[in-house]
């Protein structure tokens, strides 16, 4: 199970939303295909092909912000804390006690801790550690202190801005706790309902993230017949030609645009990247230069198109990816993306988190 920060909770943004989650075919199974015969695989009888051409335009997205000024954590929701005990020392895994069981209204958020190192920056990317418990049974639901810390970006477009807040200023040592209401199922996104958390989180480490207009800066490679085509407006943002007629291939495809040479990509990497997805037909449904900063994404936690399409790439490279349905979210919805979608993003890999 995912931690609170990647729930429907309103922590997170569509970016972490979207890609996060497993695809229903096996990565195991299924074959990266980098070459021109990949792109001209034979379509199944379900393959989407595109009834006509069609060009995406930069911009289409409406990005999410988040930096709408926030009245903080209500003194009702600060009060459901009473009923959490948490003990231990900061940055080693907490115990948690309740007594009783905390609801929350909203995001709730309170400082239990402050840190002594370096003083956490808007703009940052930080490292955390969480330990989450259900809300109604105290069981413990995510820990990150036995098995790799996350990572967070402290931008508008990447956090609730109260959350973003509450890390501002603070610094590293800190010790925060969270409370996140539960959320009901959707049937028409396919989400499932989740339980009330409460969460302890310590921030661990800061750093800064690379420039947000930050782009690939390799070598150009020529572009593969039969391909989406892609330029470039004068940001660096892509903008996607899907020639009428084109059919999703079967496998994946993964062609470079743009050679980097910097550091080789292995699929247990956290990586910072610009990218754009699209259907195919040419709808863009996330985009990180419409919220104008790159972002970062595990990829052991994004779909499997992903995790094989850009493994054994090179940092400053852009790739071009083409995911059947079936390296993506398969026959489950999600927002914005229908069932049984074959996606395409194109991925300018910026760097690898350390």
């Amino acid at each position: 199970m995912k931690s609170v920060l990647y729930r429907g909770a309103g922590l997170a943004v569509a970016a972490t939303l979207v890609l996060a989650g497993c695809a229903s075919g096996d990565s195991s199974s299924s074959t990266s295909a980098t070459s021109t015969e990949s792109a001209s695989a034979s379509a199944s009888a379900t393959a989407v092909t595109t009834s006509a051409g069609c060009t995406t335009t930069p911009g289409e997205t409406t990005s999410t912000d988040s930096t709408t000024e926030d009245a903080g954590t209500s003194d009702a929701d600060l009060a459901e804390f009473d009923k959490v005990t948490v003990s231990g020392k900061s940055g080693k895994q907490p115990t948690v006690k309740l007594d009783g069981t905390p609801s929350f209204s909203d995001l709730a958020v309170k400082v239990l801790s402050a840190g002594s190192g370096k003083t956490i920056k808007k703009g940052q990317k930080i490292t955390v550690n969480i330990y989450q418990v259900a809300a109604d049974t105290g069981e413990a639901t995510y820990n990150s202190y036995t098995s790799d810390p996350e990572e967070l970006t402290l931008t508008s477009s990447a956090l609730n801005a109260r959350l973003l807040n509450a890390f501002v200023g603070q610094k590293v040592g800190a010790r925060l706790i969270l409370g996140a209401p539960g959320t009901e199922a959707d049937e028409t996104t396919g989400t499932s309902a989740t339980a009330a958390s409460v969460a302890v989180i310590d921030v661990v480490s800061t750093e800064d993230v690379p420039d947000s207009l930050a782009r690939a800066t390799g070598k150009a490679v020529d572009p593969v017949s039969g391909l989406p085509t892609v330029a470039l407006d004068d940001t660096g943002k892509p903008i996607v030609t899907i020639a009428a007629g084109y059919t999703a291939p079967t496998e994946l495809v993964s062609q470079v645009l743009i050679q980097g040479d910097g550091a080789t990509v292995k699929d247990s990497d956290t990586i910072t990247a610009h990218y754009s997805g699209w259907l195919f037909d040419c709808t863009q449904f996330d985009s990180s230069w419409d919220r104008g900063e790159p972002s970062s994404f595990s990829l052991s936690g994004v779909i499997s198109g992903w995790t094989q399409g850009l493994a054994g790439q090179k940092v400053g490279s852009q790739v071009l990816l083409v995911i059947p349905a079936d390296l993506a979210y398969g026959d489950s919805a999600q927002s914005t993306i229908p069932a049984n979608s074959p996606l395409i993003f194109v991925v300018d890999i910026l760097g690898i988190d350390s």
